[in-house]
């Protein structure tokens, strides 16, 4: 059951979680109740785009007020329906989340999907994609690999990828995940695919889809796409350039595997290692393709590579930290103990030079000079004990006081590192579910 209602500030709260959004004249606002696999979604007014195959509206989720994208078909194919109900089953971290999908009356579907915040082609036109490190591109092209990888694992092939069929979603934080959209010509791998019209967009078109009626090909189309929107990432160009279609056409069939080759390798833009995975790509012969599971399983190994590194010398840091926190702590008792020993030794010395006054007063007194002598010696023998005595004294607290200090120090790094390898352990579990 569908109402109609005409939306009033007094009456309803729309949060929009993104700044970027356009802001949304309340009292104008118009909305749509529609439920679909029991949810119920807000579809407002006007629809954000109506094209050949469908109409787009911006809609909401009642109960958690999440933006979600609503798209009636007015037609699908029996390919691309299984591939969305396929896609909604596995919930892949780059394809587009499928919400839910419901037949109408008319039998064709209406389909709630996760809401995007803009296409990825218009966001490589701004100056904050421009602004991007290499290895910050490089991280949004393994996003791109690994979302065409998961529709490989379905059992499918897109035969359209290019820079418009990615949107990015903005998590909490702002971070951007990149997902594939679009499976109107999405195939079966298991299809044997001959060659009857001309799919996808020129520029990243593989060859053997030119080729007469009885070429065939298969995933590896998608592969040779991939590998000329990597080219034109890291470069800001596209791999083949041509002022009308018919001379992409003509230069994608004809070019020589030397050619491009040699393309890549002296583009100064581009790094030794990805010049090898976009020459490994783009082979004019299908079957040398490299695989993209083999490409995202280098930069994982070399990602977890990087993180051991730094955790390494996060930890190396954090000891060295410690340990001289400690030091210091050390050096200051000891400097600590030292002062009293000092001032010890100095009221000794003075008591000493008062008792010796009052023995030498005596000595004046004492008419023989061999019992003056022995006085002397047995004063000064008595006074050196109980210097010793202190000396002794202080020494003991200085022991004590390296073992309580090194055991703190040994108690330190064992907590530390116990810490750490929690960490990296629970690091190590998440990049395993990659």
């Amino acid at each position: 059951m569908i109402n109609v209602a005409q939306f009033k500030p007094n009456q309803f709260s729309i949060q929009f979680k993104h700044p970027y959004q356009q802001a949304i004249q309340f009292a104008q606002l118009q909305f749509e109740t529609i439920t679909i696999d029991a949810k119920t979604f807000r579809k407002f007014k006007p629809p954000l785009g109506e094209g050949s195959e469908g109409i787009v509206s911006k809609g909401q989720n009642v109960q958690t007020n999440e933006n979600v994208a609503i798209k009636e078909y007015k037609s699908i194919n029996k390919n691309e329906l299984q591939a969305i109900q396929a896609i909604q089953r596995y919930k892949f971290k780059n394809i587009i989340g499928i919400i839910g999908v419901q037949e109408r009356q008319n039998g064709l579907p209406v389909v709630v999907m996760e809401f995007a915040h803009g296409e990825f082609y218009q966001y490589m036109q701004t100056p904050q994609y421009q602004n991007l490190s290499y290895e910050e591109k490089n991280l949004c092209f393994i996003q791109m690999m690994e979302g065409l990888e998961q529709l490989h694992q379905l059992g499918l092939f897109h035969r359209d990828v290019k820079p418009e069929n990615f949107v990015y979603v903005k998590g909490p934080t702002n971070e951007i995940t990149i997902k594939l959209i679009d499976f109107g010509l999405v195939k079966e791998n298991k299809e044997n695919m001959f060659q009857t019209s001309k799919v996808g967009t020129p520029y990243y078109m593989a060859p053997e889809v030119f080729g007469n009626q009885n070429n065939s090909y298969d995933k590896s189309v998608d592969i040779w796409s991939l590998g000329a929107i990597w080219y034109e990432l890291l470069t800001n160009d596209t791999f083949f350039q041509g002022n009308r279609q018919e001379e992409i056409f003509y230069k994608i069939v004809n070019i020589s595997q030397e050619e491009i080759n040699r393309q890549i390798q002296q583009n100064d833009s581009i790094k030794e290692k990805e010049k090898h995975f976009i020459k490994s790509m783009l082979q004019k012969v299908p079957s040398q393709r490299i695989q993209l599971k083999e490409v995202i399983q280098f930069y994982l190994n070399q990602f977890v590579t990087d993180l051991e590194s730094f955790i390494k010398e996060l930890q190396k840091k954090k000891r060295e930290g410690l340990s001289e926190k400690l030091q210091n702590q050390q050096i200051k008792i000891r400097n600590e103990l030292n002062q009293f020993k000092q001032i010890s030794l100095d009221n000794v010395k003075k008591a000493n030079q008062t008792e010796f006054k009052r023995k030498l007063k005596q000595f004046k007194e004492i008419e023989r000079i061999e019992e003056k002598e022995v006085i002397k010696m047995q004063f000064y023998n008595q006074k050196e004990e109980e210097q010793k005595k202190i000396e002794n004294l202080i020494y003991e607290k200085l022991l004590i006081n390296d073992s309580q200090i090194n055991q703190k120090i040994f108690k330190n790094q064992m907590i530390f590192q116990k810490k750490w390898k929690k960490k990296w352990m629970k690091q190590k579990r998440s990049l395993k579910n990659i």
